[in-house]
């Protein structure tokens, strides 16, 4: 009797034990956080954000409490670059001579209408927590709305300190001092917790009044779009490599920082974030509805930022932003036609993939010619 009486409580106890320890488990995968590749977050502790968090697995227990609820908790950002587009802002030129001296000529004060794309990331370090504690909002449109009056003071700083004169002729200067007042120190972008290399702004597109816009020169009117053009290609090219280069990080387990530093002294990983970044291009291009086709980039200088630029500037002013021209789809049924079965159609794609691998090839000549 006392043995059965004591393998009841033997049993009870494992048992008892079995139940914590499941407890214990479901609890500690309850703790368990897993942010994304592509996200950082914040800890919170009872309401307050205490520490930054990189991608990866993260330990936060789960205790809930009444009138309290969760102890700690997690708050998720995107690493993403966001391009935020501003249209038709007012600004007005002050008055002057331009250029100054007595063989310079006066202008009065003209509006102007300014596009401006601003590409802004959220900082991944333990600046995101003065992010959060601002208050920034990180959906797109919240965004945009937010740093726009940030964006209208830059610009209109910039631009109401020229004539309109100089704002033609000299576009890349304004461009800066833009550059300049939105990264200020001062400012509200600097002060919510953004660093300079987190923000950057550029001008899309100068308008003049009409009736000035017509009495201007030709070669004033292609300068404006031809700078404006390289600024905002170079601003793509920027987006496209930053997101390359912190995927290639992530996937080797290093910063972004020294995945750039180890890039730079191997030619292999240079090829690589080329072909990375001109496929990235291609893609955003084909989403959007456009095309790209074969690019040659010769007597390119400047390493592999400048093959990007020189890549994103071809696609910005070459095409003119826009779709090619493509031969209209022949009918259904007909030969060519989704519905053809002709050798024509046939032959006509072993042609194209042909011709595809043969621009492959050449794309891989043309590296081995540039030797980044």
């Amino acid at each position: 009797m006392e043995i059965l009486i004591a393998a009841i409580i033997l049993l009870g106890l494992l048992l008892s034990v079995a139940v914590v320890a499941l407890l214990v488990v479901l609890w500690s995968l309850k703790s368990l956080k897993k942010v994304k590749p592509t996200d950082m977050a914040v800890k919170i502790f009872r309401g307050k954000p205490i520490e930054f968090l990189n991608s990866g697995m993260h330990f936060l227990p789960y205790v809930w409490l009444p009138f309290i609820g969760l102890l700690w908790e997690l708050v998720t950002f995107t690493k993403k670059m966001f391009q935020l587009s501003y249209k038709e802002h007012s600004v007005v030129s002050k008055k002057g001579r331009y250029p100054a001296g007595p063989d310079g000529e006066d202008c009065n004060p003209v509006a102007l209408e300014v596009d401006s794309v601003a590409y802004v990331s959220l900082p991944r370090d333990a600046r995101l927590i003065m992010i959060l504690e601002a208050g920034v909002p990180t959906d797109q449109d919240a965004l945009l709305d937010w740093t726009e009056e940030a964006v209208i003071n830059a610009v209109r700083v910039a631009f109401g300190n020229v004539t309109w004169r100089e704002a033609t002729q000299n576009l890349g200067t304004i461009i800066r001092e833009v550059s300049r007042v939105f990264q200020a120190q001062d400012g509200a972008l600097i002060k919510a917790g953004f660093k300079e290399e987190d923000i950057r702004i550029v001008i899309q597109d100068v308008r003049l009044p009409p009736d000035l816009e017509a009495a201007l020169p030709e070669i004033d009117k292609a300068r404006i779009r031809a700078t404006a053009a390289e600024l905002l290609a170079e601003g793509e090219a920027l987006t496209t490599t930053g997101v390359v280069v912190a995927g290639m990080a992530h996937s080797r387990g290093k910063t972004k920082q020294a995945m750039q530093a180890i890039i730079d002294g191997d030619e292999g990983l240079q090829k690589q974030l080329f072909e990375a970044s001109l496929d990235l291009i291609n893609r955003s291009r084909a989403v959007a509805g456009k095309a790209l086709l074969d690019i040659r980039t010769p007597d390119v200088k400047g390493g592999v930022e400048g093959v990007l630029l020189t890549l994103t500037s071809l696609i910005m002013k070459g095409f003119g932003g826009g779709a090619l021209p493509q031969n209209p789809p022949a009918p259904d049924g007909e030969p060519g036609g989704p519905g053809g079965t002709s050798d024509t159609g046939k032959k006509g794609k072993k042609k194209r993939d042909k011709k595809d691998e043969d621009e492959d090839d050449e794309d891989e000549e043309d590296w081995d010619a540039q030797k980044i």
